[in-house]
C-alpha cells in the first residue's frame, strides 16, 4: 500500500471518505474485526482512504470492494523495539518469519549490526526495509560504541547518522546507551543539547550506592539507584559484576563509572 503525505488535500479526502460523501479508495465489505477495547466482534464494513482505516461499523461503498464474509479483521501487532540482527537472520528473512505470525509492524535499532559495519551497516538495513513485505521501520543507533569503554568494528558520529534522517523508514534516534555521558550533558554534533537530562545529582548517589553491592546480601528484586538497574543474584548471592539495564554490563563498568564524575570527565 502506498505512503501518503499527510496534507490538507489528503485530510479532505479522509474526512470526505470517512462521512461517505465520495466512495472510500478500498472497502473490505461485510466482515467481522475486533475491538480491542471491548475485546467483542463487531460485524461491518473498514473503508480505507490511501494508507489510513477512515471507517469502521456502517456500510461504505468503495472504488475496490473485497468480500469479508466469513472472515475476521484482527489489527496486526506492533514490536516497538527489536534488533532483528539479534535474532541471526537477515531482515528479509525475519520479514518471512514474523509476518505470517501477526506482527505486521516493527520498530527496529540496528545497533549490533551498526556495532560492526557502522554507516555501511546501517545502509543496508534500511535498504532490507524498503524491500520488506512488512513496515519495518528504524531508529538510528546513536551510540556506536555504545561508551569510551566498548570496543567496536565502528563508530558513528552525528554527522554520520544525518544522511539517514530523511529515510522514509527512518522514524528517529534509537536507544541512548552512554548513560555517563547523557548525565554529563555531553553530546556531539547536530544532536547537542538533546540530552542534558538534569540526573548528575541522582547518578553520583546511585554510584555511591552501588560502591557497597561487592559486600551486600541484596535479593533478586531490591533496587539500586532508585531505578538505574537490579542487582543480578546468582546461587551465590548478588553478582557485583552485573547490574540491569544496559548501562552498567561489569565490574570494570562500575569501577569507571563511580570515577565518572558530573562534568563528565573520567578521574582515577
Amino acid at each position: 500500500m502506498r505512503q501518503e503525505t499527510v496534507g490538507p488535500e489528503f485530510l479532505a479526502r479522509c474526512i470526505d471518505q470517512a462521512l461517505g460523501r465520495e466512495p472510500a479508495d478500498l472497502v473490505i465489505k461485510d466482515t467481522r474485526f475486533l475491538n480491542l477495547v471491548t475485546g467483542e466482534l463487531v460485524d461491518g464494513d473498514i473503508a480505507v482512504c490511501g494508507n489510513r482505516i477512515v471507517g469502521t461499523y456502517e456500510s461504505y461503498h468503495g472504488r475496490r470492494e473485497i468480500d469479508g464474509r466469513g472472515k475476521i479483521a484482527v489489527p496486526g501487532f506492533i514490536d516497538t523495539h527489536v534488533h532483528c540482527e539479534s535474532t541471526l537472520v537477515t531482515p528479509a528473512e525475519f520479514d518471512r518469519c514474523v509476518l505470517p505470525r501477526g506482527t505486521t509492524t516493527a520498530v527496529c535499532d540496528p545497533h549490533e549490526i551498526a556495532n560492526v559495519m557502522g554507516v555501511a551497516g546501517l545502509q543496508y538495513f534500511v535498504e532490507s526495509a524498503d524491500a520488506a513485505v512488512m513496515d519495518l521501520r528504524v531508529n538510528l543507533s546513536s551510540c556506536v560504541p555504545s561508551s569510551a569503554l566498548e570496543t567496536s568494528g565502528a563508530e558513528l558520529l552525528a554527522g554520520d547518522l544525518l544522511p539517514f534522517l530523511g529515510h522514509p523508514k527512518v522514524l528517529g534516534l534509537a536507544e541512548f546507551m552512554n548513560f555517563p555521558g547523557g548525565c554529563a550533558g555531553k553530546a556531539g554534533g547536530d544532536f547537542r543539547g538533546a540530552y542534558r537530562w538534569p540526573c548528575a545529582a541522582g547518578f553520583r548517589a546511585a554510584v555511591e550506592r552501588l560502591s557497597g553491592v561487592q559486600h551486600s546480601d541484596l535479593s533478586r528484586n531490591d533496587q539500586v539507584g532508585g531505578g538505574v538497574g537490579e542487582i543480578a543474584q546468582g546461587d551465590g548471592g548478588a553478582d557485583p559484576g552485573r547490574v540491569g539495564g544496559e548501562g552498567c554490563e561489569d565490574a570494570l563498568t562500575l569501577r569507571h563509572a563511580a570515577n565518572f564524575r558530573a562534568d563528565g570527565v573520567l578521574h582515577g
